[in-house]
């Protein structure tokens, strides 16, 4: 059996892959939740006094990821795939991280040259799938 590859479609087997996996993630979480919530005695969704966000929770780095990640996906339409991972991992990397060094800063920037372009010869190169 030979297998097809359609160029122009291809990048789209990694989105339904993962989204296999959240949707089979989901349901087990909802089970050990329904099994928890009959064991207790609880209701499966108890909203009295429920907080979605943590006191003292920090913004910039919630909103700031929300941000690099809308920005994340505009500049590929520009940049192509990898310069613009290059430039979101490395700003991920620095808004999360706590100590913001000479040092932490060449280390973010060589973990996201790095991943980048691992994961870019991984999927573009030895796979062939075409990358946005």
């Amino acid at each position: 059996m030979k297998l097809k590859i359609i160029n122009s479609t291809s990048h789209w087997v990694m989105p339904r892959i993962v989204m296999g996996i959240l949707v089979v993630l989901l349901v087990i979480i909802g089970i050990q939740r329904l099994i928890h919530c009959k064991k207790t005695g609880t209701p499966f969704i108890h909203l009295k006094n429920y907080h979605f966000f943590k006191p003292g929770w920090d913004k910039v780095k919630f909103l700031g990821g929300i941000l690099i990640f809308i920005a994340y996906i505009y500049l590929m339409e520009f940049l192509t795939f990898l310069p613009a991972s290059i430039i979101s991992i490395f700003l991920f990397n620095v808004i999360f991280d706590n100590e913001r060094t000479k040092k932490s800063m060449i280390t973010s920037g060589v973990i996201s040259v790095g991943f980048s372009v691992f994961i870019w010869l991984v999927f573009g190169v030895l796979f062939r799938i075409t990358l946005p």
